[in-house]
């Protein structure tokens, strides 16, 4: 088939990309399988893990409590997904019960983080810094994208030009 009309050449693309599941779903495909909401897991696995090791009752209200709290030491990409949240005192929405709730009942911080993901989508799209360490997150090929490789050395070359 040729395409020399420049509306046959749109539908046909068009086509194309609605067909192409892989193109339809956009950038989250070039993410590793587990890489979506790596900050949310993370931060609410280390939150989770804070309150079994203290100790904590598992009542709404205590978590809730406990939530804002450990929001107020969170910097950075984690800061940010507690503003999400609402547990910021600058949040303009407040989705607390949406963690809490779960919490309370010990449901996984996989499936936490899914349901958030469905209410806020940017709550996914926090992901964590690139290190430049020998040992640091990014450090693994087969998890880096090439957004992350294009900060990565600009990062270097920035390093490389101070000298």
């Amino acid at each position: 088939m040729r395409c020399t009309n420049p509306a046959n050449l749109v539908t046909f693309c068009a086509l194309l990309w609605i067909s192409n599941p892989v193109l339809a779903q956009g950038l989250e495909t070039r993410m590793q399988p587990g890489a979506d909401c790596e900050v949310c897991k993370e931060f609410l696995s280390r939150f989770y893990n804070s309150l079994l090791t203290r100790g904590i009752d598992f009542s709404v209200d205590t978590i809730e409590k406990e939530l804002i709290s450990f929001c107020l030491d969170a910097k950075g990409k984690e800061n940010r997904l507690c503003y999400y949240l609402g547990a910021t005192k600058d949040a303009a929405t407040k989705i607390l019960g949406e963690v809490t709730r779960p919490v309370s009942v010990h449901m996984p911080t996989v499936k936490i983080c899914e349901r958030l993901k469905k209410m806020d989508s940017q709550i996914c799209e926090l992901k964590e810094e690139i290190g430049l360490g020998i040992r640091g997150p990014m450090e693994d090929e087969s998890r880096r994208t090439e957004a992350d490789s294009a900060k990565l050395g600009g990062r270097v070359q920035g390093l490389c030009r101070k000298k």
